[in-house]
C-alpha cells in the first residue's frame, strides 16, 4: 500500500510539473503568434488539468484549444471537440456534452482522413463511460491500446500512462479478473469503424 501511495504521489508531483513547464511555453507562443503551437499546447494543458480534476480549468483550456485548431485548420478541431463534451458531460451539462461528442464521432466516422489518433478517441470514450456502462469502456481502452501499438509516439503520449492507471484502477475496483479479461478480449476483436458506430449509439442513448 505504501509503494501504491508513493507512486501516486509522483504521478501527481509530475503532473504538476509538466503543467507550469507548458504553461510557460504557452506564454512564449503567445507571443510568437504561432497558433498552431499554442493549440497544441493548450491541449496538453487541458488533458493536465483534466488529470488533477481542475475540471474548470480543463474546460477553459478546451474552448480555447479548440477556437485556436479551427483557426488553423477545422479538421484539427475534432478531437478536442470530443473531449470537451466529455467534460461537459462529466460536470453534467449532458445536452452540451452529448451534441459536442455526436458532432465530433460523426465528423472522425465520416473522415477515413481523420486527424487525431483513433487510440485517443477511443480512450476518451473509456473515460466517458467508465463508471455506467464499464464493459463498454474496458472494450474502448482495449482498442485504443491495440491502436497506440502500432503507431509512432508523439509528445502527448507521455500523459498516456496516467490516464491509463487511473482508468484500469477504476474498471478493475467493478469488474472481477473474469469480466475484465472477457471485456478486453471482446474490445481487441472490434473493428475501428464498429466501435464509432456504437460509440455513437452509445453517446445517443445516455
Amino acid at each position: 500500500m505504501t509503494s501504491m501511495l508513493d507512486d501516486i504521489e509522483k504521478l501527481v508531483v509530475e503532473t504538476i510539473r509538466m503543467r507550469l513547464t507548458t504553461q510557460k511555453s504557452l506564454e512564449y507562443f503567445l507571443q510568437a503568434g504561432e497558433k498552431n503551437q499554442q493549440s497544441q499546447i493548450l491541449s496538453f494543458l487541458l488533458f493536465i488539468a483534466d488529470l488533477q480534476n481542475d475540471t474548470r480549468s480543463a474546460l477553459e483550456y478546451a474552448y480555447k484549444c479548440r477556437e485556436l485548431q479551427m483557426e488553423v485548420h477545422v479538421k484539427h478541431s475534432v478531437g478536442i471537440t470530443l473531449v470537451l463534451g466529455r467534460l461537459l458531460y462529466q460536470q453534467g451539462d449532458v445536452e452540451s456534452g452529448k451534441q459536442y461528442m455526436l458532432q465530433s464521432l460523426t465528423s472522425v466516422r465520416s473522415d477515413p482522413d481523420y486527424w487525431w489518433p483513433l487510440d485517443y478517441v477511443f480512450g476518451h470514450l473509456a473515460m466517458l463511460f467508465v463508471d455506467k456502462q464499464t464493459q463498454l469502456a474496458v472494450h474502448f481502452y482495449a482498442l485504443a491500446e491495440s491502436i497506440s501499438s502500432k503507431r509512432p509516439q508523439d509528445f502527448m503520449d507521455a500523459l498516456t500512462p496516467l490516464y491509463k492507471d487511473r482508468l484500469l484502477s477504476a474498471v478493475r475496483a467493478k469488474l472481477s479478473e473474469a469480466e475484465f479479461t472477457a471485456a478486453w478480449e471482446a474490445g481487441l476483436k472490434m473493428t475501428n469503424e464498429g466501435a464509432l458506430d456504437l460509440a455513437l449509439k452509445a453517446v445517443e442513448e445516455i
